[in-house]
């Protein structure tokens, strides 16, 4: 099991003209770059102070055969979905995945106190076809502006 880093040219969407709610996103090709089973495959950049709020994953190209992943970070490999998604059986161009309130362990939500990454931890199967864009919905709080309540 290796970490193979594929966050070069994560892309960042704001949303309220501000810098503070924004959408970053990754398209993940294992026809580039190939990825052994078991791999950690770190996808997108979480700078500290982000609030991520939503994690999603959408199957641009089927793999071909057996291959599931789970979404998470360096805390836990099932993070953001504790279910794990087919990376073959799942139609092109269809959601995988979406972190879910009540369902997985971060469905409201959560704070990154420190650098970390949103990972897709592949299961004892290789990849080296499918392509997976990974979407988070994050609040920079390190930016946002300061109240006078005095």
């Amino acid at each position: 099991m290796a970490t193979v880093d594929m966050t070069r040219g994560t892309a960042g969407q704001d949303l309220d003209g501000t810098g503070v709610h924004y959408i970053l996103s990754r398209r993940v090709d294992f026809s580039e770059t190939p990825a052994a089973a078991s791999d950690h495959v770190k996808a997108l950049d979480i700078a500290a102070g982000t609030m991520v709020l939503k994690v999603w994953t959408v199957l641009i190209t089927k793999e071909g055969a057996t291959l599931t992943a789970t979404v998470g970070d360096s805390t836990s490999a099932t993070v953001w979905d504790t279910t794990g998604a087919s990376l073959n059986g799942t139609p092109d161009g269809l959601l995988l995945h979406i972190s879910t309130e009540g369902t997985d362990t971060n469905g409201m939500g959560k704070l990154y106190a420190a650098d970390d990454y949103i990972y897709l931890h592949l299961s004892a199967n290789a990849a080296a076809t499918a392509v997976i864009d990974v979407y988070a919905e994050c609040i920079n709080l390190t930016q946002l502006p300061k109240t006078n309540l005095g």
